[in-house]
């Protein structure tokens, strides 16, 4: 009886244990870095911290170098969720199901464009003056960095590659305006929040006022839908609870004023919403026609 009792009381601690150890399993959360990879994996360890504070789970951060690497993590589940821009949120999903959280808002909207731009002193004034010309994409699958600025001129009849003299991929969006501005290229692609000039990639990385001047847009692209916050869809079937649980915080500590600084810092980002997964339609879209792969 006593053998008995004690199998009974190690199987029901063994039980209770398990179920301990699924209720608290980590999540790991993975970031691209828009600018300085050190200053994004201090600020995505203040998130994680804040967010593991309000769920009682544990949140890691990973901050992968490129937007390759951040893909190939997700594949291979050593990332459970991922702050994604919009062409890496597509391809991660050909390569392994998401289930779409969250999606940035900026300037009150849900999207956002991308932005050619030259230096003022340059003598560019239009697409057409850029034959001939050194372009700086950001990354070969980067959202506004390439796809949708590549996929507009395309559909002007420019190939890119006999229209310009050199393509560089230069990388983050703060190294796209550097490069600008340094004449290490003549005109370079990235991110811009309205179409007026008032709040895009050189604004938010160019402290000097004199520096941003010299800076002249001479192509917007269509709009492009916001950055996602999306969870691997074996993961979000296996832990929907904790999913939502998690999806709840975030939202909810967007809006508090260290969460306002950190999304800011983090992804250039104003505020977070509900996600509408057709809006990604136009990415694949552009994609199919950039790089010559669908992407379901």
């Amino acid at each position: 009886m006593k053998l008995i009792n004690f199998c009974l009381i190690f199987l029901a601690t063994s039980f209770f244990l398990s179920c301990e150890f699924r209720k608290t399993e980590p999540f790991t959360f993975g970031f691209i870095p828009a600018s300085e990879i050190e200053e994004v994996e201090i600020v995505a360890d203040s998130l994680c911290t804040e967010l593991t504070k309000q769920t009682g789970i544990e949140i890691r951060s990973f901050v992968a170098p490129d937007y390759s690497s951040l893909i190939e993590a997700i594949r291979t589940r050593h990332v459970d969720i991922a702050w994604l821009a919009p062409m890496s949120f597509v391809e991660a999903e050909a390569e392994i199901k998401q289930t779409p959280l969250l999606t940035s808002v900026r300037q009150g909207k849900p999207f956002f464009y991308s932005a050619i731009f030259t230096r003022t002193d340059s003598g560019i004034r239009s697409v057409e003056d850029l034959n001939g010309k050194r372009i700086g994409w950001t990354d070969p699958t980067s959202t506004a960095g390439r796809i949708f600025p590549e996929y507009e001129l395309r559909k002007k009849g420019i190939n890119p590659a006999t229209f310009f003299r050199e393509i560089k991929y230069v990388g983050g969006h703060d190294r796209a305006v550097k490069a600008v501005l340094d004449g290490d290229v003549d005109a370079a692609a990235s991110f811009a929040n309205d179409t007026i000039n008032t709040d895009n990639a050189w604004h938010q990385f160019v402290k000097d006022k004199e520096q941003i001047a010299k800076i002249r847009p001479i192509l917007y692209t269509k709009p492009i839908p916001g950055d996602v916050i999306s969870m691997s869809t074996h993961v979000y079937s296996r832990r929907q609870a904790d999913a939502e649980k998690l999806k709840k915080a975030i939202l909810a500590f967007s809006v508090t004023s260290t969460g306002k600084r950190l999304i800011k810092k983090l992804n250039r980002t104003d505020a977070l919403a509900p996600v509408q997964p057709e809006m990604y339609e136009t990415v694949r879209e552009a994609a199919k026609y950039v790089l010559g792969q669908t992407f379901r």
